[in-house]
Parts: C-alpha cells; sequence; structure tokens
C-alpha cells in the first residue's frame, strides 16, 4: 500500500489479479483516476489503434503520451481490436518511444499486457530494465499477467529493485506465475524497510505454500500496530486484514485460529468479519485433516 512509503509525486496505477489472496500494490489498480476522468471528457471521435499508434510518433509532446493512455484505455474495454498484428505494432512504438516521454512507455507496457499476446515478451523483459521505474513497474505487471512462468527468472532480480512499489509489484507477479523457486528472494522481502512491501511478500509466500511470513501477516491483524502505519487509511487497513485472513487459510495456519475466532466474532468491520468466518472455516477443516 503506498500510503506506507514515501511519496515518489509520480501518478501510480495498479492491476487487480488474485482477487484478496494477494496484496497488490496500490500503484496497479487504475491508470490514474484524475487523467482518466479528465480524458474521459475530451471528444469522443471514433478512432482506430493504428490512429493512436501513428499519433503517438507524430502528435506534439502533451498529444503522445494522451494517445498513449487512450490506446491503452481503447484495449482494455475492446481487447486486441481484431487485428492480429496490432501486438506488433504497438510492440515497434514501444520501442520507438524509449527515447520519448516516459508516460508513453509506461502506457503502452500495459496496453501490451491487456493485449495478452506473448509476442510482446521479449520487449518487456527488456523494459524490466528502464531507467524509469514506473516502466518497470508495468513491465512486470504485464510480464506476470501474460502467464508465462519463463519470465519468474527475469522478474526476481526486480525484488531488489530500488523503488519500492517495483519491488511489491514482482512479489505478486511471482505469486501471480507460481513461480515456487523464487520462495527464498521473496522471504527477503520480510525483512523490507517498507511495511507493505514485507506484507506483499508475506501474502505471496503464503500463496506459495510458505508459512514464513506468518509472523508477518499475524502482524497485519493487529490493529493497534496497523494503527501505527503513517498515513493508513480505513479502508486500506481493511484490506490488509483481509489478505491476511486469506493468506492464513491458505496456509492452514490452525495457530492462528484463535486471533481469527475474535476476529470473527468482534472486530468492527463487516468485512473483515466476513473474511475471518470464512479463514475459520478453512483453518477448522485443516486442524480436522491433520
Amino acid at each position: 500500500m503506498s500510503s506506507a512509503e514515501p511519496a515518489s509525486g509520480r501518478a501510480r496505477s495498479r492491476l487487480a489479479l488474485l482477487g484478496q489472496l494477494v496484496l497488490i500494490p496500490l500503484v496497479v489498480v487504475t491508470i490514474g483516476v484524475a487523467v482518466f476522468v479528465l480524458f474521459g471528457l475530451v471528444a469522443n471521435e471514433q478512432r482506430t489503434p493504428a490512429d493512436y499508434l501513428r499519433e503517438i510518433r507524430t502528435g506534439n509532446t502533451t498529444r503522445r503520451w494522451q494517445a498513449a493512455f487512450e490506446l491503452a484505455r481503447e484495449l482494455r474495454q475492446s481487447g486486441s481490436g481484431g487485428d492480429p498484428d496490432l501486438v506488433i505494432q504497438v510492440v515497434e512504438t514501444f520501442e520507438w518511444a524509449r527515447t520519448e516521454d516516459p508516460q508513453i512507455r509506461r502506457y503502452l507496457a500495459q496496453t501490451l499486457g491487456t493485449m495478452g499476446d506473448k509476442r510482446a515478451i521479449p520487449a518487456l523483459r527488456s523494459a524490466l530494465r528502464d531507467p524509469d521505474a514506473d516502466t518497470r513497474l508495468w513491465a512486470a505487471s504485464s510480464l506476470s499477467s501474460l502467464g508465462d512462468a519463463g519470465v519468474a527468472d527475469a522478474l526476481r532480480p526486480l525484488l531488489a529493485d530500488e523503488d519500492p512499489a517495483v519491488r511489491k509489484q514482482v512479489a505478486h507477479g511471482l505469486a501471480v506465475l507460481n513461480a515456487r523457486e523464487a520462495r527464498d528472494d521473496l522471504a527477503r522481502l520480510l525483512e523490507d524497510p517498507v511495511v507493505d512491501v514485507r506484507w506483499n511478500g508475506a501474502v505471496s509466500l503464503a500463496w506459495l505454500d510458505d508459512d514464513r511470513g506468518l509472523p508477518v501477516l499475524l502482524s497485519m491483524l493487529d490493529r493497534v500496530e496497523l494503527g501505527e502505519v503513517p498515513d493508513l487509511r480505513a479502508d486500506q487497513v481493511e484490506r490488509a486484514m483481509v489478505s491476511a485472513l486469506a493468506a492464513i487459510a491458505r496456509l492452514g495456519a490452525t495457530s492462528a485460529a484463535g486471533i481469527v475466532r475474535r476476529l470473527a466474532r468482534s472486530d468492527p468491520s463487516l468485512r473483515v468479519r466476513q473474511a475471518a468466518l470464512t479463514a475459520l472455516e478453512r483453518l477448522e477443516e485443516s486442524g480436522a485433516s491433520d
């Protein structure tokens, strides 16, 4: 959760995947609500993806990244546009944009993940070394969404990226890819100086059936401890607790049953109580099978 890390001043967005089972970094949920609303008000003429790609290359500085944003939004809504070669055109534009406004590369990296075509993998792998942190983040997000387990080795070094949002996204992506070979690398995040990087490391480990993050997961259920995290909103506290409960249930961590039972009875959040009840059922099943 980005509120727990120093503000970077950059617009961030994020991608939702695996529901509550992995605590996804906040930078990948939307592509910037304010920007979306602003350009949603722009005249709505009918354009094709080819039109947007042409404008990215030929428009003025501002219009180029706006066209990249609009292309990303269009393809999120409609898919690949029916052109099987469109991904090649997007890749070529993505590569061309290396020396342009980094925002263009960020939106095109997202677009390549949205298109779901594995022909984009080489370009996205290369972008993991981009000097722009948000481009690295989007490349990592898109690579994991493409579902090719072969990219896990390329993602793992980014668990040590200087940007905490990248570390969080890569932790999530490795869980999505079921990259069990990355568990030792993920375990190092349990000592990360940024609290929500630790949380993502613990939840991702649980998804990979590794209980080394259990102490961190239990700390995510402690409202007193959560209250000490600077600038953490009530909805973010709730999201952290729900994620931790799902991870504990995944692990079958019956040692946590007492805490889970207390939350199911008395937590002030209905959503947390429901998640605790669901987790408790799983834990009781695990205990019965032991």
